[in-house]
């Protein structure tokens, strides 16, 4: 089974091109916490980069990137070499269009265009709940990361044995059943905790709440955004009432 493209289309596709519409007309300083969506914590980014131990020129791996702002970030702060990956045309062009210095490709996580062990680190933020097909995912992780690389996964998870629902585009595991695909594949799990609460910062806040009001006045009435909203408000209903919480894992590469 794997991920509609259909689905995916009026949250990741209409409306991330119209995201992208509304970025660039943000200040350059407002585009990177915009385009981080659902990632927009610069205290997860810093605990996850410390994590996958992320030095100059070290090649990442940037799986489900989206609109690239946290790609865009690291290469910043850690002046890394990124690679963003996405199923999604519209989101890759849109990265390149927001964020010039990054590279992208169109392809799924289940079959990675990349050499055996050519990357330093991989990371996949807020994607693991959108890819059936996990276990693959990481074995496609784990073949393309040189030996004592890291994976970082930022993702929600069931917090018990029944969701009472699940939005269009999300299935949500327990986060054990990803932990163990994690030590099959030959990812030695190294870190594994629910997500820090540090709140997001008011600049970082008013940034993405800037480009979505944008995206609301200029398109209201339109059957994506009603799409995308609803699908959206799903995701966060399930998050405010706990049925859902999010976890960080990070799994190293060893000789089996």
């Amino acid at each position: 089974m794997s991920v509609s493209r259909e689905l995916l289309e009026p949250e990741f596709g209409i409306y991330s091109s119209w995201l992208v519409e509304a970025i660039r007309h943000l200040p350059p300083a407002d585009r990177i916490p915009a385009a981080c969506r659902g990632t927009g914590r610069p205290a997860l980014l810093e605990d996850l980069s410390n994590l996958l131990g992320l030095q100059e020129a070290d090649r990442l791996l940037d799986i489900g990137s989206g609109l690239g702002g946290p790609a865009a970030w690291v290469m910043q702060r850690r002046r890394c070499r990124v690679i963003c990956l996405d199923l999604m045309e519209l989101e890759v062009g849109g990265s390149m269009q927001l964020f010039p210095e990054l590279s992208g490709i169109v392809a799924s996580a289940t079959a990675l265009p990349l050499s055996d062990a050519s990357v330093d680190a991989a990371w996949a933020l807020g994607v693991v709940e959108m890819v059936p097909e996990r276990q693959q995912s990481i074995g496609e992780v784990s073949r393309v990361l040189k030996q004592g690389g890291r994976f970082g996964l930022y993702g929600f998870f069931a917090t018990g044995a029944d969701i009472p629902f699940h939005p269009a585009v999300n299935r949500f595991d327990r986060p054990e059943s990803v932990l163990e695909m994690f030590e099959h594949k030959g990812l030695r799990v190294i870190h594994a905790a629910p997500a820090s609460t540090e709140a997001v910062p008011t600049e970082w806040g008013t940034s993405a709440a800037s480009a979505r009001s944008a995206v609301r006045r200029r398109h209201a009435g339109e059957h994506a955004l009603a799409l995308a909203e609803t699908q959206l408000g799903s995701f966060n209903w399930l998050r405010m009432t706990r049925q859902i919480r999010d976890w960080v894992m990070v799994g190293e590469k060893v000789t089996r």
